[in-house]
């Protein structure tokens, strides 16, 4: 929370993401939710909700292979991306 504290300008696109397992919708639903938590936790602590955007990607964004079970955690995951 530094940074954003740092740089009281900076915008950031709160991105959720799942494995594949499971209904795709509800994959959605859960990797919205999962931003969702995030931004919440940020307000919480201080910062502008204006300058959050939550946005789910289900599992259309794997960063592992999701055959592999030991592999599928690192797909359930938060990325905060700067919003020009």
């Amino acid at each position: 929370m530094g940074v954003l504290r740092q740089y009281p300008h900076l915008r950031l696109e709160v991105q959720g993401h799942t494995d594949n397992q499971g209904d795709a919708l509800l994959n959605q639903h859960l990797s919205h939710q999962r931003a969702v938590a995030v931004c919440t936790y940020l307000t919480a602590h201080g910062i502008a909700a204006s300058r959050l955007q939550p946005r789910g990607f289900g599992d259309t964004q794997p960063v592992a292979d999701n055959r592999e079970p030991a592999q599928r955690p690192r797909n359930r995951r938060v990325v905060l991306q700067p919003i020009p």
